[in-house]
């Protein structure tokens, strides 16, 4: 079986439209997505807005983030694709 991104996330997106009382709210659905397609940028996001304390530091990290998925076609301009 293949486990590709858009079929993860088709699956993702099935589970939360088909259970809409499901405790996972979407964010917490691509977060586990993200956690099982991609776990070492996973854990290292997760580490990293764990350490910052401060609001400025964690914003230039959230742009960061953004600009790398930008980069990567996953968002543009701040909206998610659909």
């Amino acid at each position: 079986m293949t486990c590709d991104t858009a079929s993860l996330k088709e699956a993702f997106q099935d589970e939360s439209n088909c259970f809409p009382s499901s405790p996972l709210s979407q964010a917490d659905l691509e977060d586990l997505a993200f956690s099982v397609l991609h776990p070492e940028e996973y854990e290292q996001v997760r580490r990293m807005v764990g350490s910052r304390q401060d609001t400025h530091a964690l914003e230039a990290t959230v742009q960061a983030i953004k600009a790398g998925l930008d980069e990567r076609c996953v968002i543009r301009g701040g909206a998610r694709d659909t």
